[in-house]
Formats: structure tokens, C-alpha cells, sequence
């Protein structure tokens, strides 16, 4: 008898990422991309417009290959 579920490359990338921010606080887009082999800013873009509104709150923060959670950002993480 088989458990469990069976995880798409969509599921695996995003758990990646999701994993890393609330360990790690930040996430690298190039790790990202070598590992999954995708290219970041097209596959999230749509997640990526919508982090803008918590950029704008101070909650994280955008650097050219990174996305940092900040101090502020870290109790709702």
C-alpha cells in the first residue's frame, strides 16, 4: 500500500522556496532557478507583482537576486 502524495515539480519548487524563507528569512532566485531550472522571474511573476503590496509594508525586501524577509516581516512568518 503507497502513502503519501506525489509531488509535482510545481510543488517541489515552491516548497523549496517556502522552506528556505521561513528557516532561512531570505531566498536566493538563483538557487532557485539552478535548481529547479526554471527561470524565476517568468515562472512567479504573477507572485511577484503581488509581493510588491508586502515590500511596500516593510515586511520583505526585493535585492537583485534575493528576497529577504525583514525584521518586521520575520513575526509573521
Amino acid at each position: 500500500m503507497a502513502r503519501g502524495l506525489e509531488l509535482s515539480p510545481d510543488d517541489l519548487v515552491r516548497r523549496a522556496i517556502i522552506h528556505s524563507l521561513a528557516c532561512h528569512f531570505r531566498v536566493s532566485i538563483e538557487s532557485i532557478e539552478l535548481a529547479h531550472l526554471v527561470d524565476f522571474r517568468k515562472y512567479f511573476a504573477a507572485e511577484l507583482e503581488d509581493l510588491r503590496r508586502l515590500e511596500a509594508d516593510g515586511l520583505v525586501e526585493r535585492r537583485d537576486d534575493w528576497i529577504i524577509v525583514t525584521a518586521k516581516g520575520r513575526l509573521l512568518v
